[in-house]
């Protein structure tokens, strides 16, 4: 999982996005996990996962 600050998510936005078509991106606030950026498709499939795991 690639890891980026806010501040450089903010600058190289394009770049984070074409990177979560593959895989979660991590993205930190003052140092900490803030946020995790993926795409619809790998959302989905963990929904789905979790769901079979019900």
């Amino acid at each position: 999982m690639e890891i980026y600050t806010f501040a450089d998510f903010q600058k190289r936005q394009e770049e984070v996005f074409d990177l979560v078509a593959q895989n979660p991106v991590l993205l930190t606030d003052r140092s900490r996990p803030s946020h995790v950026i993926m795409s619809a498709e790998t959302y989905q499939q963990i929904i789905e996962t979790l769901a079979e795991l019900e």
